[in-house]
């Protein structure tokens, strides 16, 4: 949780994630439907695109999420990438920063000297991150690519926090919620706000 109360300079933060139609985020340490690359595209794309060429976004992951990662592909290419566990960062090579807690990650972002480097934060799982990201009043956005398609899952997205808290979707310029179909897959992206 965020134990200490949140400095006046923490900066908001959004989620990002995928989830299928009955809210399911992952199978086996990965994903449960097949490459969708216009979904990977879409994640590439908010998770790099910055106002200010000379800045990063962050990107959070929990352990379990920084290990479903190819080790090839870590850290994500262009972003700035914090991982969440108790282990040193000796225990995930490539990552930039390792941090106890999301509240300590958010408050490392937003102080000197990485609040200079960081232009937005985004949240890309597991489970417990997403839960208590929702539940934090830095939580601004959420952007969900819904899979409409049932898969086997073994990990689900916290969708009763999503819904305690509020979430309602909001028309977001450059994200379309046009349906998309690929490999006999529909798939949209939307756009969340408390």
């Amino acid at each position: 949780m965020w134990g200490l109360p949140l400095a006046m300079s923490s900066r908001t933060f959004s989620l990002i994630t995928a989830v299928t139609s009955d809210w399911g985020i992952g199978y086996k340490n990965g994903l449960p439907w097949p490459t969708l690359k216009e979904d990977l595209k879409f994640l590439r794309t908010k998770t790099t695109s910055t106002k200010d060429p000379q800045k990063l976004n962050a990107t959070i992951v929990g352990r379990n999420t920084w290990n479903a990662v190819p080790p090839n592909m870590r850290p994500l290419p262009r972003r700035f990438t914090v991982v969440l566990s108790s282990q040193s960062k000796e225990a995930f090579p490539g990552a930039h920063l390792v941090c106890r807690s999301l509240g300590e990650a958010v408050e490392s972002l937003s102080s000197p000297p990485l609040a200079e480097q960081i232009e937005s934060i985004f949240i890309l799982g597991g489970y417990g991150v997403y839960d208590e990201a929702l539940r934090s009043p830095l939580c601004d956005k959420v952007y969900i690519t819904h899979v409409e398609k049932q898969f086997p899952v073994d990990a689900y997205f916290p969708v009763q926090t999503f819904h305690d808290e509020g979430f309602k979707q909001i028309s977001d310029e450059g994200t379309s919620s046009q349906s998309i179909e690929e490999n006999g897959i529909k798939y949209r992206f939307v756009v969340y706000k408390k």
